[in-house]
Order: structure tokens, then sequence, then C-alpha cells
């Protein structure tokens, strides 16, 4: 083989290795957390998370790395039962939390208030999501007006709600759903106490996990 078609190839099987490096960081980097995809059927699939409840759901989480960040959150969620298409448009307040395993400490580290995400009809396989096989699933999107840094291997709340912000008496409440990851760290406000209350009953033991990823 001419040494000029060896030099030619160590360069494509070099460029190659080179993509695969980098998409390989990539997919890591976006993977920052992820709590598992939305659920989208089950006898309890959603947690009322709106002002005008009020109720606020806390779901913990946890950054790897040695100096993790945060630059974008996404997360999964619906206004229903909604008959127009598509359901009004929501504000939201994000705030993050210290905290321990069992729940969160203090005041929030991190809050913004109504906060407009990008929202979209979640697809799964190409076909839009439908709770029920009836109502839409909505993917929310939001880019941090600019990065924070958190500390590794240590526990974090973070809450999702609806704001307030625009609404009516009419203004269908909106829900947080669930994923299928197994858990139940899910908290609920005013105050924080798991979102199962053996004493009001609000939930079944298992209240389950949120849908939700963090980016760095």
């Amino acid at each position: 083989m001419p040494f000029s078609s060896s030099i030619r190839r160590f360069k494509q099987h070099l460029f190659s290795l080179t993509l695969f490096v980098l998409v390989s960081v990539s997919s890591v980097a976006n993977a920052q957390f992820d709590n598992g995809p939305p659920l989208l059927s089950g006898s309890s699939i959603d947690l009322l998370s709106d002002n005008n409840a009020p109720l606020h759901v806390a779901e913990d989480f946890m950054l790897p790395g040695s100096s993790p960040t945060i630059s974008e959150v996404v997360w999964f969620g619906w206004n229903g039962p909604f008959t127009g298409t598509p359901p009004p448009r929501r504000g939201f307040n994000l705030q993050i939390y210290a905290g321990t395993a069992t729940g969160p400490s203090g005041p929030p580290i991190y809050a913004l208030d109504d906060l407009f995400p990008k929202r979209r009809q979640h697809n799964v396989a190409g076909a839009p999501a439908l709770l029920y096989g009836v109502w839409p699933l909505y993917k929310y999107r939001f880019k941090l007006p600019s990065t924070i840094s958190l500390s590794p291997g240590t526990p974090y709340w973070i809450s999702i709600y609806a704001s307030s912000t625009g609404t009516t008496s009419s203004t269908p409440f909106w829900a947080w759903v669930k994923t299928s990851h197994v858990g139940n760290n899910t908290m609920r406000v005013p105050p924080w106490i798991p979102y199962f209350d053996p004493v009001s009953f609000w939930l079944p033991p298992n209240s389950g996990e949120m849908a939700f990823k963090i980016k760095p």
C-alpha cells in the first residue's frame, strides 16, 4: 500500500476517533442529572404544583463531577383538564434548596420568579405524547440567566411550580408529571413535608419521583 494512502487512512481513523470522543463527552455533559422519562399512564402520574392551589412540589437531586454547574433545567407537565389547544401559557417559579436526604433546609439558595420557559408538546417515538391517551404532555426548557455552581455529591432540592401571574379563577391547575424512576423523596409545601402525609392522607405512600433534567 502506498505510504500516502496509509497516512490518509490514519488521518481518517484519527478523525473518526476524535469525533467519537467529542460526541461521547457531549452526551455525558448533557446527562448531568436525568431523573428519568415522564410517565404517560397509571393510577397516579402527576402531582399538583401550582401557586394557585397552593401546593409546591420539591424533588431531590445530586450532581456528579468535581465542580458541577447548572445552566438549563428541563421538566414535564400539563395543564388540565383543559379543552383548549394549546393550554394557556403559564409562568413558573423555580427554586433550588440545600438540604439533606430527607428534605430541603432553610430558604432557597437560588430562586427565579415568573420565568417563561420554552414549551412544546413532548414527543415519544416521533408521536405527540398524550397523558392517558388524551391530554397533551408538555416539555419545558429554561436556560438560567447565568450558570450557577453547586457542590458535587451533595443533596439539593429543586421546586418547580406554576406562578399566579396572569391567571384567573378559571385557569386550570398545573401538574408536574412523574417519572418511571423508583423513589419516594417528593416533598410538598407549605410546610416541607413528604407529599404523602399519613395524617391527612394526601397520597399513597409511594408518591413517586418527578420527571426533570439538569444540564451543565
